[in-house]
């Protein structure tokens, strides 16, 4: 012991003895794990609620009703300009939708930058045509939209799944950025109807509110941290089951042609395809039907009624998914998307013939709803388990979505050519035999899989 000369601290002792004790620091496995993950795990949390915002805000796929009607029966463009807007659009998605996966495979640190400016950009082009209705800049704008469109599925599942620190709990996560964005199309289909409504002719307000949503989803994807971002695990290429990117094992990515290789890939891109040549020219040839058999006022009024059936289905369907996901077999419950399909075109085809209620048509699609919610849900959770340990999780998506977007493009095709020489139920009725012989197919390459070698059977959809 000894006293210390401070006089303002006169008669005070001060310990200074040294001892084995003093020597070593104080060790408390519990504090200091807790210091140390604490903000981690909040940061975390903090990344999982912006990816959540962006897809509440963020438009992957209700705009194109909107622009068509309101090009054609608001501005007076002919059927054809508008169709070679939209091939173009789509062409372009074709062309460019598998490499924009792999671009976002081989993106380290610039995922958030790729994906905020492709939002931005497709902002404003979703404006662009209540500035200006001159075909040629419509046609550019487009264009370019398609092109920055093909960046927002590979890149917002990219995200989840680098965020995303265990297995265990990405599939619950997908189900709930889901809920999200079916919950966020919801509300704004439901604002532009009552713009429709009640401003009719004059909505511009319903395009500037389409616009303000991708503005503030960009905003949001802005602010993930991208310290909570593990390129790895967001490419498929380490588990998902680290914090800590010494610690997972890395490997080499698998080669493009050992993927298209890949009989589970292969079959499941076909199943894909003949899923949406039946499944999307469904609600474009309802929302047209309904015009025909409703007044041209009201046109947009029940273009926004029929998204609104179907996202608020979708968003119930979605919300039950995260109670089911992690609980059953993922081909199983995508048989449930399949089966829906021809279910509703039965119907719709049985009603065009007998009751041609507008009200009637607009519920068919709450097995839309259900059917999507299902089908979206599980995508990305089937693709997942084709490329766990690949590195080419977003060439592969890419390609699948290049699949379904061919499907979509001829399945309008199909459908306005049998309208036009048989009339729209036998148009439905075609779509729904497609969508069974879909649902046959896939229930005999689930089967088949049982029978390959355990190395391929790890590739298929389990």
């Amino acid at each position: 012991m000894t006293t210390c000369n401070d006089p303002k601290a006169k008669n005070t002792l001060v310990d200074v003895t040294v001892s084995p004790d003093n020597m070593s620091p104080p060790s408390n496995p519990k504090v200091d794990k807790t210091i140390v993950e604490t903000p981690v795990k909040s940061h975390n949390v903090f990344a999982k609620r912006m990816l959540t915002a962006v897809n509440f805000f963020v438009e992957t796929n209700r705009l194109e009703p909107y622009t068509a009607v309101y090009l054609i029966n608001i501005i007076g463009w002919n059927e054809v300009s508008f169709g070679i807007v939209s091939l173009c659009m789509n062409m372009a998605m074709l062309i460019f939708q598998t490499p924009a996966g792999d671009l976002l495979d081989k993106a380290t640190k610039g995922k958030k930058i790729i994906t905020s400016i492709a939002i931005l950009v497709a902002s404003v082009t979703t404006v662009m045509v209540i500035w200006t209705s001159n075909f040629w800049a419509i046609l550019v704008g487009k264009t370019i939209e398609g092109i920055s469109a093909t960046i927002f599925l590979p890149a917002l599942m990219a995200l989840l799944l680098g965020i995303c620190r265990t297995e265990e709990e990405v599939p619950l996560f997908i189900a709930t950025t889901e809920v999200s964005n079916k919950v966020g199309s919801f509300l704004i289909v439901c604002a532009c109807a009552a713009i429709s409504y009640f401003a009719y002719p004059n909505v511009d307000a319903l395009f500037y509110l389409l616009g303000a949503g991708g503005l503030i989803a960009a905003f949001f994807t802005s602010t993930i941290p991208e310290s909570e971002i593990h390129h790895d695990r967001a490419r498929q290429l380490a588990k998902a089951d680290e914090t800590s990117e010494d610690d997972v094992k890395t490997e080499s990515p698998s080669r493009y042609l050992d993927l298209l290789k890949d009989k589970g890939i292969v079959g499941f891109a076909a199943l894909t395809f003949l899923y949406h040549l039946a499944n999307a020219g469904v609600v474009p040839l309802l929302a047209q039907y309904v015009a025909t058999v409703s007044s041209e006022q009201s046109n947009l009024t029940w273009v926004s009624a029929i998204l609104i059936v179907f996202f608020f289905s979708q968003a119930i369907t979605a919300h039950l998914m995260t109670f089911v996901v992690n609980k059953f077999d993922p081909k199983r419950i995508i048989l449930i998307a399949f089966i829906v399909l021809p279910i509703r075109c039965t119907f719709i085809s049985i009603m065009i013939l007998f009751w041609s209620n507008p009200w009637a048509l607009v519920s068919t699609q709450i097995f839309d709803g259900i059917g999507a919610g299902v089908y979206d849900t599980m995508l990305p959770i089937i693709v997942k388990n084709f490329t766990k340990g690949s590195g080419r999780f977003g060439f592969t998506y890419g390609f699948i979505i290049t699949c379904w977007r061919i499907g979509h493009g001829l399945s309008l095709l199909l459908g306005e050519a049998i309208v036009h020489s048989f009339g729209y139920a036998t148009a439905f009725w075609v779509l729904g035999s497609i969508g069974l012989i879909n649902f046959v197919s896939f229930v005999l390459f689930s089967r088949s899989s049982t029978r390959m070698p355990k190395h391929d059977i790890q590739c298929l959809p389990k």
